[in-house]
């Protein structure tokens, strides 16, 4: 145990005597919807919270956990995006995960677990009946006139533009972890919320990242890599929804995707929260439950 004049920060302190797990989280809101999902009876055992220095980002939650597990505090621990783990140079642990949370192997990573989803949106995506309650999200004299498989397909055709988008990113972010400057993918992003074509998009990100330097070719090759690794998943189980729109949906760019959906519908922000609401009363938050505490050892 560190001595206690080494320790400056009240926070820190507070969490070396508390007689429960402290979870890192990057942000508000997801500190409020795991708290949600957790449920309201395990405060005595497990607390997220949101680090009060150190920046912001995913960064800020690692290095947070790193800093106070160095001093001996095994009971600290992170809960991040998916997306953090691919960002951290492990894409192959997101995409090959199996489970509701993950993970590494790597000690620069210990006590970080991540969600199996890329996003906090991809939860609800994946797990709380959107279509459903698209369907259902009408005045008395539209009742009946929403088609729950119009809505479904509708998702699914989305969900396999966004995906697209998300692995063109953790491309990008490999690639450019070995010099190659593929940043452009990101400031592009946005053109997803258009209805321009998948492959007018494509076009362009393939002139931005060739005017920066960029090698298309072997951009192309790292995509199809990651793209192969997903499609080794697709081997139908007999379940619903099939493997592919599940893992497609799990992987695909979620605040995008979510964003699209909405807009497209003409929905408000606050749909959201009923969303989430939807997810606590989905089975989805107990496996979560039961794997956070499993994870932490709370």
């Amino acid at each position: 145990m560190p001595k206690l004049s080494s320790i400056v920060d009240t926070e820190e302190l507070d969490n070396l005597y508390a007689d429960k797990a402290i979870v890192y989280v990057e942000g508000e809101s997801d500190e409020a919807v795991f708290t949600v999902l957790a449920g309201p009876d395990i405060g005595d055992r497990l607390e997220f919270k949101v680090p009060k220095t150190g920046g912001s980002g995913y960064h800020a939650v690692r290095d947070r956990v790193l800093e106070e597990r160095g001093r001996g505090n095994a009971k600290i621990h992170g809960l991040l995006d998916g997306e953090a783990s691919a960002s951290f140079g492990h894409i192959l642990h997101l995409i090959e995960n199996r489970e509701t949370l993950f993970q590494t192997t790597d000690p620069a990573l210990e006590g970080l677990i991540f969600l199996s989803e890329t996003e906090l949106e991809n939860l609800i995506l994946c797990h709380a009946g959107v279509a459903e309650f698209l369907t259902n999200n009408v005045t008395l004299a539209g009742i009946g006139g929403q088609d729950l498989e119009a809505h479904r397909s509708d998702l699914v055709s989305l969900s396999q533009r966004f995906y697209l988008l998300a692995m063109m990113k953790f491309a990008a972010g490999e690639l450019h972890r070995t010099g190659m400057p593929c940043k452009q993918v990101d400031k592009l992003a946005g053109r997803f919320q258009t209805t321009e074509s998948t492959l007018k998009i494509t076009r362009e990100i393939k002139a931005s990242i060739e005017k920066d330097g960029g090698d298309w070719n072997a951009f192309v090759t790292k995509l199809n890599e990651l793209m192969g690794r997903v499609r080794e998943r697709f081997t139908d189980d007999g379940t619903r929804p099939p493997p592919k729109e599940r893992q497609v949906r799990r992987l695909a760019d979620g605040k995008g995707l979510l964003k699209r959906v909405i807009g497209k519908n003409n929905g408000q922000r606050n749909w959201e929260g009923h969303l989430v609401e939807r997810l606590r009363q989905s089975p989805y938050a107990a496996d979560f439950r039961q794997a956070l505490l499993h994870e932490t050892g709370a």
